[in-house]
């Protein structure tokens, strides 16, 4: 064992705290040491956290694209609550009717229409009407798988900004062309039903709606992709983020950096104000004591 301050040799059986040679408290001394270097690994660490909240702040509320992504994003969601389509058969002893679109869809499946309407599929009544309805419910589905693999991405999209805007730029324009295809099946079943006793089918702007949302989306991640979003940091943080990289690599020594590593104006002057309220507080203390002594 030898001493961290002066690097003399200590007996094995040598039990005093001190050194024999300069004296020094050898386990505080350790102990300031391990100190010194957890607060260099700390202000090097926390550089990361401030550049990780940066690119989310920027890639989210960064500016007014980045903003009005985000709001398109959940209008592209909210405006699927909308019916996309709305048909009633009328049969000789029932009626079936039900529409597409997230609450149409949910009462289709609590109400279990769609049992009663796939037999009406298979046995071709209602011809092109009831065709049309099915290709538009299957395109709504579609649509919605899109649209939840777009949420995936659009809240990962911090870890790769320009990649995932231009992946959901695509994925907008998928879901834009099956709602697209909805719209025209809807459209189809109009037509097909006019004049067919026992078939009604209303015009519905779901679809419409959801792929013009969808499209200005698309438009807002092509800038995005272009331009990426802002993710501003301190001078001193990209340093610190540079040091921390090389710590990490084993290409850097803690104790060849002084503490604090960087430092601006303001930190100074709140680490020396830290201080000083610290200093008062002990001196307002130490003056009770002695009152009460």
């Amino acid at each position: 064992m030898i001493c961290p301050k002066c690097g003399a040799e200590i007996k094995r059986f040598d039990l005093a705290p001190n050194c024999k040679v300069c004296g020094v408290n050898m386990f505080y001394y350790s102990q300031e040491i391990e100190l010194a270097r957890d607060a260099k690994r700390t202000e090097l660490e926390f550089a990361g956290a401030r550049a990780l909240v940066a690119k989310l702040k920027g890639n989210f509320v960064g500016g007014r694209i980045q903003i009005s992504r985000m709001v398109f994003f959940i209008l592209s969601i909210a405006v699927m609550c909308i019916p996309y389509f709305s048909i009633r058969i009328s049969l000789p002893m029932s009626e079936i009717g039900f529409s597409t679109g997230l609450v149409g869809a949910y009462q289709i499946y609590s109400s279990s229409v769609y049992k009663s309407f796939l037999p009406l599929l298979k046995l071709k009544i209602g011809g092109t009407v009831t065709t049309a309805a099915f290709a538009n419910m299957a395109l709504f589905l579609i649509t919605a798988l899109i649209v939840v693999a777009m949420l995936v991405v659009y809240l990962l999209s911090f870890i790769n900004i320009r990649k995932s805007a231009k992946a959901l730029t695509v994925l907008s324009f998928c879901a834009a062309a099956a709602d697209a295809g909805a719209f025209a099946a809807m459209l189809a079943a109009k037509m097909s039903a006019a004049g067919t006793e026992g078939l009604s089918v209303s015009f519905c702007f779901g679809s419409l709606v959801s792929a013009a949302m969808l499209v200005v989306n698309a438009l807002l991640n092509i800038n995005m992709a272009k331009n990426g979003a802002p993710a501003p940091l301190k001078a001193v943080d990209i340093k610190r983020l540079e040091l921390y990289r090389q710590y990490k690599n084993k290409e850097l020594d803690l104790d060849t950096l002084p503490l604090p590593i960087f430092e601006t104006p303001e930190e100074r002057q709140k680490r020396e104000n830290a201080i000083a309220g610290a200093k008062k507080e002990k001196e307002k203390k130490g003056k009770e004591a002695g009152k009460n002594g």
